[in-house]
């Protein structure tokens, strides 16, 4: 792994949780990926992707490197960034997202946001 000082790369101590310094209620999501599988993930808010088990391969769109996270690894990665993951073991890797609980807000707010990220990754793009 490759590390920087806009990445976040961790290995949280057993027993423990890696965001356990936060106070607000959290969201979790979790996921299985099969061997020889790829998923794709836009995040919709700051998360931190932990690895449950098999190693995990991760692309971010706007990032030179790939990472290889292995079992009890986080990744920090931030709202509007697309990610791919992939495992080349040969069991199931069972991932996590886990993020801030966000209050539902209105239709429009969450549409002009999802707009506003669009705009970005556009001149993101361009700017390479």
């Amino acid at each position: 792994m490759v590390g920087s000082s806009e990445q976040c790369i961790f290995r949280a101590a057993p027993g423990t949780s890696a965001s356990a310094h936060a106070r607000s209620p959290e969201m979790v999501i979790r996921f299985v990926i099969q061997p020889g599988q790829t998923a794709s993930w836009r995040v919709r808010s700051d998360s931190e992707l932990r690895v449950g088990t098999a190693r995990v391969w991760v692309t971010r769109i706007f990032s030179p490197y790939d990472y290889w996270l292995q079992t009890g690894d986080v990744l920090r990665v931030t709202r509007g960034e697309r990610i791919w993951l992939s495992t080349d073991a040969n069991i199931a890797a069972e991932i996590s997202l886990t993020s801030a609980y966000a209050i539902a807000r209105r239709p429009l707010l969450n549409w002009l946001e999802r707009l506003r990220d669009y705009l970005a990754d556009i001149s993101r793009l361009r700017s390479r």
